[in-house]
């Protein structure tokens, strides 16, 4: 692309027109500019250079070989730290193209690790409520999604054996009330009563174990059926999220009837890939963010790291203990996890923003003077609350182009397109 006159340049959008202004066009004339003769250098811009300096670009009064709009072939071959001079049209042209420019800050770096995590429950909260034994429901007393207490009545269970059991305790009570009896008037032995005893300690105990309270069982006698009713339990409070439980159905011993959970807490599992996994420890701080919550940041910590990375995936399992007061956590969500990393104390930062990728290059404005930048390559680190860390390539305070950059790229690039001092 060649422009021969100001009404294409005026046709332009500003970017590229700040970008075009200061360029070496060899359709001008080369007196106009100031150049020699081309010649075994291989530059029409070069002036002359004493032995031992450096040859300088007479169009834009920066070293030759830096110059980013005479040699745009550099800009690719940038390491970090590295950087190629811009120079603009005037010195008021940055502030016409409205670029910003402020210095970088030095900061601590949040580095963390990205990865995604689905919620589940908190498998040290959650219960299973079963029929111990064998039996009929006789009554259902809590239904799906609602709230019980600790040691809350869920359904009551009528069985033979739990009768069979009940009647014993009251047999072996009423023995015992009956050898106290004969020992106190002498007719029995001492022997007599302690195996009493031991029988209905032992009867006790087995309906102690089913579930019954020791009021229950001292309450027990052989004329209500309801005595004997099974009453299941809720081992903590929490929500009812799973049952199957029928008023009057047969249920066996070992049935799932209900799945009781404390929400208050909940777990994510998060898949952490193997290349990033040795940087990861129990009790580091996660955030997790979710794109049905998305004004929500939830935080946690990491309890435990799985002992082996999948086979297929090269992911390893990741459990992270996440407080859910709200319940607004589900199980089965999904999550964008960051799991925060000790960051470095002095890092050179800059919002997002400042940085360009020129030539496959990531890249930084750097301001010289009002009309001259330097277009340097960086190295980045992490990212974070709209700022990256810069590893390599610029100090704190050094002031960069932090918006409206584009301008200066544009300049860069628009030499490649014939704008640039090329050859005919």
């Amino acid at each position: 692309m060649k422009i021969t006159n100001f009404k294409q340049m005026a046709a332009l959008p500003l970017a590229a027109a700040l970008a075009l202004l200061p360029a070496c066009s060899r359709e001008s004339g080369h007196e106009e500019h100031g150049h020699e003769a081309e010649g075994a250098e291989g530059h029409s811009c070069a002036g002359e250079a004493k032995p031992g300096e450096k040859k300088i670009c007479k169009e834009h009064d920066v070293p030759l070989e830096e110059c980013g709009i005479c040699k745009p072939e550099g800009l690719a071959k940038l390491k970090p730290g590295e950087s190629s001079k811009l120079r603009l049209a005037s010195p008021d042209s940055a502030a016409l193209a409205g670029v910003q420019v402020a210095q970088s800050e030095s900061g601590t770096a949040k580095d963390a690790i990205e990865c995604y995590a689905e919620i589940a429950f908190d498998q040290n909260r959650l219960a299973r409520i079963v029929a111990p034994v064998s039996g009929i429901l006789e009554s259902v007393e809590a239904d799906l999604g609602g709230k019980v207490d600790e040691k809350q009545s869920v359904a009551r269970l009528w069985s033979a054996s739990i009768a069979d059991a009940a009647s014993k305790a009251v047999l072996t009570r009423q023995t015992v009330e009956r050898e106290r009896k004969l020992r106190a008037q002498k007719v029995s032995s001492e022997k007599d009563l302690q195996e009493a005893e031991a029988a209905s300690q032992a009867a006790n105990q087995q309906l102690q174990t089913l579930g019954f309270t020791p009021e229950q069982i001292a309450a027990m006698d052989n004329r209500t059926r309801e005595s004997v009713l099974l009453p299941l339990r809720a081992p903590f409070a929490g929500e009812i999220v799973e049952r199957s439980a029928v008023r009057g159905a047969m249920v066996e011993a070992g049935k799932p009837l209900f799945t009781v959970v404390d929400c208050s807490t909940m777990w994510a599992f998060a898949s952490v890939p193997e290349s990033a996994l040795l940087r990861v420890r129990v009790g580091q701080e996660v955030e997790l963010r979710l794109e049905a919550l998305p004004e929500h940041v939830f935080k946690g910590k990491v309890t435990w790291i799985a002992s082996e990375v999948d086979d297929r995936t090269r992911m390893a399992r990741v459990r992270v203990e996440v407080p859910n007061p709200d319940r607004l956590l589900k199980a089965n969500l999904f999550a964008k996890a960051r799991i925060l990393l000790p960051g470095n104390p002095n890092a050179v930062l800059v919002p997002d923003s400042a940085i360009q990728r020129v030539e496959g290059n990531l890249m930084v404005f750097v301001q010289k003077g009002p009309d001259l930048f330097d277009a340097r390559a960086v190295r980045l680190g992490a990212r974070f609350d709209g700022k990256v860390e810069l590893v390599e390539g610029l100090k704190a305070g050094e002031s960069v182009v932090t918006a409206h950059g584009y301008p200066l790229k544009s300049q860069l690039l628009i030499s490649h397109l014939g704008a640039g001092c090329a050859d005919d």
